[in-house]
């Protein structure tokens, strides 16, 4: 996933308020994360894992109407699409399906 299609799955992430650390993190990173991963050491690790997992996380002191802006990557022309932020939307909510529960 890159930086926009990571801010729709968190996007939907929080909309449907589904927190399972370890079938995220798979779904983040394409599978197990002893598979999926190489960091260059535990600090690097810990860092972007808590930078992701602080991302993706509902803040209890968010006030109610803070606005949320997405990440859109510019094409070479420049253009913003969102369709890997959709893309990311999406996958979150074909993992919330799937895992037995619907909106």
């Amino acid at each position: 996933m890159n930086v926009e299609a990571l801010d729709g799955f968190f996007a939907a992430l929080i909309a449907v308020r589904d927190c399972h650390a370890e079938r995220i993190l798979r779904e983040i990173f394409g599978g197990e994360m002893s598979e999926a991963c190489e960091f260059g050491n535990l600090d690097e690790a810990n860092e972007i894992l808590g930078l992701m997992m602080r991302t993706g996380t509902p803040s209890p002191d968010a006030e109610q109407d803070e606005v949320y802006g997405p990440i859109f990557l510019q094409d070479e022309n420049g253009v913003f699409h969102g369709n890997d932020w959709a893309g990311g939307f999406m996958r979150e909510c074909k993992c919330v399906t799937t895992a037995g529960q619907s909106w």
